[in-house]
């Protein structure tokens, strides 16, 4: 049964009490947890089978929620075992050179990482919060001269990722996701469109607070985009990214999760798209 590893990875859990307990759910040998699905629980492999299987029911704008869902009213109508018989065949499919395939394990990454804890959701590092601690990490750490290689060879972009654990591990979780809305806001901002012409929406007094007060944290504006380009290349380009996971429990409050990567089978066929199925091999080696 097709199931990437990962190695095993401390956690940085604050037990909460016992009726909110934050637990690991992965199961003791498993690099990754499984994903319930009813009184079922599927592993990544399977789960990422029965997307595919009912591929027919994804439409744009659908939530995580959503695919849960879908997952859950089809083993419940077809059982355990057609799940396994659908595994047979789903082995020798390749997610590097087939989309959908890709998709339903990007997909299905994305349900085990949400399934990582008891009484907690979790979800991966986005660009704008892994370009905060670019930033953060200052000049010394991040020089220019990585935006090119970092395009060009794999090898910085684990100096990169390792940069980010560090500077996570001294900021609060909680600041980091509110610094990273802020910096996005700032790349992305809220457009009109009138015809040819586009304009940036006004700020209301609550975001123009908001944007100097993420200035005094972060106040290079040209670091910021270099910093937001560093993050977004890294993903655009698929070079493998693993950061610390975004952690928030029925509690409310926010902490970090152990390192994980992004979905690998996405990120090979992504790699193949863009190189050619031999060097994607040797890329992700």
């Amino acid at each position: 049964m097709m199931h990437a590893t990962l190695p095993s990875l401390a956690l940085q859990v604050e037990i909460q009490p016992a009726e909110f307990e934050v637990r690991d759910r992965r199961l003791p040998g498993e690099a990754y947890p499984r994903v319930p699905v009813g009184h079922v629980e599927l592993n990544r492999a399977q789960t990422a089978c029965v997307l595919l299987e009912t591929w027919a029911d994804k439409r744009m704008g659908a939530t995580l929620s959503d695919h849960r869902r879908s997952v859950a009213d089809a083993v419940a109508s077809n059982g355990v075992e057609w799940v396994l018989e659908l595994m047979r065949d789903f082995v020798h499919l390749e997610p590097m050179t087939d989309e959908s395939v890709a998709r339903c394990w990007e997909l299905a990454h994305r349900l085990t990482v949400d399934s990582w804890f008891t009484n907690a959701e979790a979800r991966l590092m986005n660009t704008a919060e892994y370009a905060v601690c670019l930033y953060l990490a200052g000049e010394d750490r991040l020089p220019r001269r990585l935006h090119a290689q970092a395009l060009a060879d794999p090898t910085p972009v684990k100096e990169l990722n390792a940069i980010v654990a560090e500077v996570a591990a001294t900021l609060p979780a909680d600041r980091l996701v509110w610094l990273g809305t802020q910096l996005n806001r700032e790349v992305n901002p809220q457009v009109v469109i009138e015809g040819s012409k586009v304009t940036n929406l006004p700020l209301t007094p609550e975001e123009k607070a908001a944007r100097r007060e993420m200035k005094s944290v972060m106040p290079d504006y040209q670091r910021r985009l270099f910093a937001h380009r560093i993050a977004f290349g890294r993903v655009h380009f698929m070079y493998e990214r693993s950061a610390p996971l975004i952690v928030t429990p029925a509690t409310g409050e926010t902490f970090y999760g152990p390192v994980v990567s992004d979905c690998p089978e996405s990120r090979l066929h992504a790699l193949a798209q863009l190189h050619g199925r031999e060097r994607a091999m040797e890329l992700a080696a």
